[in-house]
């Protein structure tokens, strides 16, 4: 067992496939090497100091100079990453395997001919092709993951589990771990095509062979399976265990239930399955406190663990009650200032945020970013973290110039620090863009989100989520600035890789389809949105439940289609629905309730029931202005929507007066050029013209038309509209044939940007057909002369056509 043995071969003739070791000896043998080469040697530092020495005079294994005794057919399959210690490896196996210390392991550096790595050249193809009956042979797998997961980054790893899963299922994969890293960041990294190797030859070949058999993509996804059908297994096996033996009181037996289901938890949070990760951590929580005590720190993750599963599913208000309980119990037990009650304390104002209590949570978050550059430092990953949370809730507070001056100098830090390619740099970049997008500044957003994902593509490859999520930003903006094709074809594209990469029934691929469905919506296709949405609330529901946000989120868009659709009554009976489980689930005055409130009184406008209208937009305005002041965008949009509905109503004057108040809030808050501040003018100009005062309206809309061909563009539907209204205006103040010149170039861009089905084209061309004011027949034709000769302006000289 010594570092440099001198003993003759005596096992050369024995096949790879029979080259396990026992556990006992390993165990041996690791002190030995911790001795002499120290406790923080890597597994490969073990291969290159002691493995190849030995064995390099006699170019053999090193099973080949152990005694015969210790070497046997494997039980166990070790498959792990060179880069971890290999006291950790050592431990976290006999630990595993402390009732079975005469069981046999097979260990790639003792059974392989390590002699080739040292030349750099290939290892022996007989061992290679051998490897897949060693997996077949040995009875399970040991998946050991190493606190970064870089054993989820290694082609070999990956190999390793893609044949153990081949042969026995997922039921023959374990995961053993030390501690667990963190996996949500690794499940949707994992990418086989990716993934790294020792030597670029060893790569080659079997991304060749992965390729042939399955294909990268499939067997990503295939490994993220079985990892979650591994995890599961050995959970409800060691649950099973505990409860036959608990009335023996078996302490040792439930401590191994307990991690166990700690595991399950940690992978089924990575995989998105929450209702999973909240059964295993509650029964976590249960061994742990049956075990340890309530207040034991183990106790305390395990119920930390059962909130984030609750926050995830949506259920916010009980995911916030189990998270303080957690925080006063480690304030008392750990301190206010240890990393645990910390990191509470940052999901406490998480959950809040999920709730609407956007102001609530800023508190707690600079609390939190106190408390961490105090201990962590400024620079520190999770005070940097803690520092992007605290600019969302500042973003959805409508404080937009200090989140983006917040996220801008996180920008500056994280590119001084970690480079601007890190994939933390890219991810505040995505954030600024989007906080500069909320602004009304969508050609910048634009141009920002398309430099993200190019980098995003560069570093995290196509098919990584964070590279799908930033083409669905980007086909998001594309949508504010009218371009719905570009944004369709985009928003196609990421669905399509989302289901391959993630699978249909991923919240992300729905949230995807989702998307696509409101721009088919937004393009007047409504019977394909209304299809598609119906599919995303029958998955949703199938999914995550009938209450989880993102259902009623599906309904809710749902209702919206249907009222386009003139199916008024089903969608206010769906918006009732909603509107109701909304209040249920998170409370009357979470901004998605205050959201469905809003719906539900455009369907009733639909119905002509304006008083119920005007009562529901009321309600929303009075909760709105006391939960987020009185000039947050979202009030100012509220106070805009009930002005119109005063119009309906015929009071006019009121509608007036509310909408200049609101205007003046929106300039001062917003500026002049937002789109927010032009809606509100454009609405202030249909008053005026209901008011008979024509001319002020016309002044009103020119300004916002020439206002919004500047930020937004000639073509934005905006813009289109402001054409529409602004025609409307010029015949209501006589000037018919200025009306008609603008009613076509309306239609035209409509059919260039819309299409000639969209409903809104259709209605351009029967308002085009229809005569504007009194006009006698010689006015009538004397303006269709003066319209062709501006179009033919518009248009410049006419071109002969060449060709055949």
């Amino acid at each position: 067992m010594g570092l440099h043995s001198k003993v003759t071969p005596v096992n050369e003739d024995r096949p790879v496939t029979e080259c396990g070791i026992r556990v006992s000896w390993l165990c041996s043998w690791a002190k030995v090497v911790e001795q002499d080469l120290g406790p923080d040697a890597t597994t490969g530092e073990v291969c290159a100091q002691l493995v190849i020495p030995s064995t390099s005079s006699k170019r053999c294994r090193y099973v080949d100079i152990i005694e015969p005794e210790n070497v046997g057919s494997p039980h166990y399959f070790i498959s792990h990453t060179w880069s971890w210690r290999f006291a950790m490896l050592v431990e976290v196996v006999a630990q595993r395997l402390q009732h079975e210390p005469d069981s046999f392991v097979w260990l790639d550096i003792c059974a392989i001919n390590q002699n080739k790595y040292e030349d750099k050249g290939e290892l022996q193809l007989d061992d290679i092709s051998h490897l897949a009956s060693v997996v077949r042979k040995a009875k399970t797998t040991l998946f050991c993951l190493d606190e970064e997961g870089k054993t989820l980054t290694r082609i070999w790893c990956l190999f390793e589990i893609w044949h153990t899963v081949k042969a026995k299922g997922p039921a023959g994969l374990e995961i053993l771990a030390y501690k667990m890293p963190d996996l949500k960041q690794l499940f949707e990294g994992l990418d086989v095509s990716r993934a790294a190797a020792s030597l670029e030859s060893d790569r080659v070949r079997i991304l060749a062979e992965i390729a042939a058999d399955i294909g990268h993509t499939q067997l990503s996804l295939g490994i993220k399976e079985a990892l979650v059908a591994s995890a599961e297994h050995e959970a409800q096996q060691a649950l099973s265990l505990d409860a036959s033996t608990s009335a023996a009181h078996d302490d040792a037996t439930a401590l191994r239930a307990a991690k166990a289901c700690n595991k399950a938890t940690n992978v089924m949070l990575a995989a998105g399955k929450y209702n999973m990760a909240e059964k295993y951590s509650s029964k976590q929580y249960a061994l742990y406190g049956r075990l340890l005590g309530p207040e034991h720190p183990d106790t305390l993750e395990s119920k930390h663990f059962i909130a984030l599963s609750l926050n995830f599913q949506g259920k916010h208000a009980e995911a916030e009650g189990k998270l303080r309980q957690v925080i006063e119990l480690q304030q008392k037990v750990l301190g206010p200032e240890h990393f645990l009650t910390i990191r509470s304390m940052s999901n406490l104002a998480v959950t809040m945020g999920e709730q609407g209590r956007h102001a609530e949570a800023e508190g707690v978050q600079r609390q939190v970013l106190e408390l961490m550059q105090k201990t962590l430092g400024y620079e520190h990953p999770d005070t940097l973290a803690c520092m992007v949370g605290l600019a969302a809730s500042l973003g959805r507070q409508g404080k937009l110039t200090e989140a983006e001056a917040m996220e801008q100098q996180l920008l500056t830090s994280r590119q001084k620090v970690l480079g601007p390619e890190h994939p933390d740099t890219i991810s505040i970049m995505s954030n600024l863009a989007r906080t500069v997008g909320q602004q009304g500044r969508h050609d910048r957003a634009g141009v920002m989100q398309q430099q993200v994902l190019e980098l995003m593509q560069k570093v995290l490859g196509p098919e990584h989520p964070s590279t799908l999520t930033g083409m669905n930003n980007l086909a998001g903006t594309l949508g504010q600035l009218g371009k719905f094709s570009e944004a369709e074809a985009i928003q196609r594209q990421v669905l399509e890789l989302q289901q391959k990469v993630q699978g249909v029934e991923h919240p992300l691929t729905l949230l995807s389809m989702s998307n696509l469905a409101s721009t088919l919506h937004q393009q007047g296709k409504f019977v394909e949105a209304e299809t598609m949405q119906r599919q995303v609330l029958e998955l949703v529901q199938k999914a995550l439940g009938p209450e989880h946000p993102l259902t009623l989120t599906g309904m809710n868009n749902l209702a919206g289609t249907l009222g386009q659709l003139g199916k008024h009554a089903e969608a206010e009976t769906m918006q009732q629905q909603v509107l109701g489980l909304r209040r249920k689930v998170l409370g009357l005055e979470h901004p998605e309730t205050l959201a469905s409130m809003c719906n539900l009184s455009e369907t009733l406008r639909q119905l002509n029931k304006f008083a119920e209208t005007e009562d529901l937009q009321r309600q929303v305005l009075d909760l709105q202005q006391k939960m987020l002041g009185p000039a947050h965008p979202l009030v100012l949009r509220s106070m805009n929507n009930l002005a119109w509905i005063l119009g309906r109503l015929d009071r006019h004057i009121e509608a007036e007066t509310m909408q200049r108040q609101g205007l003046e809030l929106m300039q001062k808050v917003l500026g002049l050029e937002h789109p927010g501040t032009l809606a509100g003018m454009s609405n202030l100009a249909q008053t005026l013209s209901q008011l008979g005062r024509h001319d002020e309206a016309e002044g009103v809309l020119q300004m916002v038309l020439e206002l919004q061909k500047k930020v937004m563009g000639p073509e934005h539907l905006l813009t289109i509209r402001s054409m529409r209204n602004l025609a409307e205006t010029l015949g209501q103040l006589g000037k018919h044939t200025e009306a008609k010149i603008m009613q076509q170039q309306v239609l035209e861009l409509q059919q260039k940007v819309l299409g000639p089905e969209h409903p809104d084209t259709l209605a351009s061309m029967s308002n085009l057909a229809q005569p504007v004011g009194k006009q006698d027949e010689a006015e009538a034709k004397e303006e269709q002369v003066q319209i062709q000769s501006a179009k033919k302006e518009d248009q410049g000289p006419e071109m002969k056509r060449s060709g055949l």
